[in-house]
């Protein structure tokens, strides 16, 4: 039998599941015509220019940001492919200063596509004041953002040291998923606090300061009544999410490392619908850490009888010498209260550690210390626990 002659649903069945697997799509997309557009479909389907890997500009970015930008323009039948597009800047943020011209090009030829997601990445530092002001992006670049934004689901912006809460205003009806990470919003002189809302399904609030959500809580901007997820990390100073768990029907539900507010407790025994919750924690062995009993408080608190998947990710530079692990000892009366609430409907309880730095004989002796501690009376097949390096252990924590 010839390529020719399976049924089309047969070829895009074997292109699915080759997705991510780029190389290999590429390959066959040269096999012969048949493969060619279901694999530049998966290729094409999101596509990212820029800089982020490096400090400052770098010409090799700006090359493949040219020569992608030629191929859409001698290819337009490409862009039919595109469903999510992302604008990365370096470091310093000195690439998308450098190629806005470019971009506003880029982002004039994918506007035709129909997109659901567009990130804008200004600088890649995680330090907001750090990031570019919004008053820094030509008026082309603004114009052809705006293209993209009229048709997106979900934004992503990051790095900017002032975003304007103004220009969600625009787009506030097709908009269901916002992420905001590393950055600061302001509220012009012009801005009338209410004058418009977001129905959003989806959002994620990745900072350093808790400034963002405050400003945004006091914008009244947010309508989080169908909210079904959300992602929120914080890595300074006190804050009281409850006011963003206020959806009866969040289903998902991510903290990254912050300082709780006493009040997130009282808000988490009411997401009855919760399916999902992961946790991240720093822990130091030896020492109070509010961090663990922030753990535990949450882990009390969560109600939900439709909860089927718990992930805990613990990450420590240390490693104790002997003796009990405290945060073991934080997780077994929670985790005992749970097991026994849920019964078999938790299908997946992970608890994953951290350490830097170590060696992989040290790993699996701690795992072992650590799974006699935690005296997990529920399934064994629920449980998977796990001590690994973090990715890239030359990071901080």
């Amino acid at each position: 039998m010839l390529l020719t002659d399976l049924p089309l649903d047969i070829l895009e069945l074997v292109v699915r599941c080759l997705m991510g697997d780029f190389a290999t799509l590429k390959s066959l997309a040269l096999v012969c015509r048949l493969f060619r557009d279901p694999c530049q479909q998966h290729i094409l389907r999101g596509v990212e220019i820029g800089d982020r890997k490096t400090q400052t500009s770098s010409m090799l970015a700006t090359s493949r940001c040219h020569r992608f930008i030629a191929d859409l323009r001698s290819n337009p039948r490409f862009i039919r492919h595109l469903r999510s597009v992302s604008v990365c800047g370096s470091l310093d943020g000195s690439w998308l200063l450098e190629n806005m011209d470019d971009v506003a090009e880029f982002l004039n030829l994918v506007s035709e596509a129909r997109l659901v997601y567009c990130r804008i990445t200004a600088t890649t530092s995680v330090i907001a004041n750090a990031g570019i002001s919004w008053t820094q992006l030509s008026a082309p670049f603004r114009e052809a953002l705006s293209k993209v934004l009229d048709k997106i689901e979900t934004l992503q912006l990051e790095g900017f040291s002032d975003l304007p809460v103004d220009i969600l205003a625009r787009y506030h009806k097709n908009i269901t998923g916002l992420h905001l990470i590393d950055l600061n919003i302001v509220q012009g002189s012009s801005f009338t606090p209410g004058s418009f809302k977001l129905k959003l399904r989806s959002l994620k609030i990745l900072n350093e300061s808790p400034d963002v959500v405050q400003t945004l809580i006091s914008s009244g901007i947010l309508d989080l009544s169908q909210l079904k997820s959300l992602i929120f990390g914080s890595w300074r100073g006190m804050v009281n999410i409850s006011p963003l768990l206020q959806s009866k029907d969040l289903r998902g539900l991510r903290l990254r490392w912050f300082t709780p507010d006493i009040a997130v407790d009282q808000s988490l025994c009411q997401l009855n619908e919760l399916r999902k919750l992961i946790m991240d924690v720093r822990w130091k062995p030896g020492s109070s850490s509010p961090d663990l009993e922030w753990l535990a408080a949450t882990l009390n608190a969560v109600q939900s009888p439709h909860l089927s998947t718990i992930k805990v990710t613990v990450v420590t530079h240390f490693i104790p010498a002997g003796g009990d692990f405290e945060i073991v000892k934080a997780l077994s009366q929670p985790l005992d209260r749970l097991r026994n609430n849920l019964g078999g409907r938790l299908k997946t309880l992970g608890l994953t550690f951290w350490i830097f730095p170590s060696t992989a004989d040290k790993f699996d002796e701690i795992k072992q210390r650590i799974s006699e501690q935690i005296q997990w009376k529920g399934d064994s097949e629920v449980l998977d626990l796990s001590v690994i390096p973090p990715p890239g252990q030359g990071s901080s924590i």
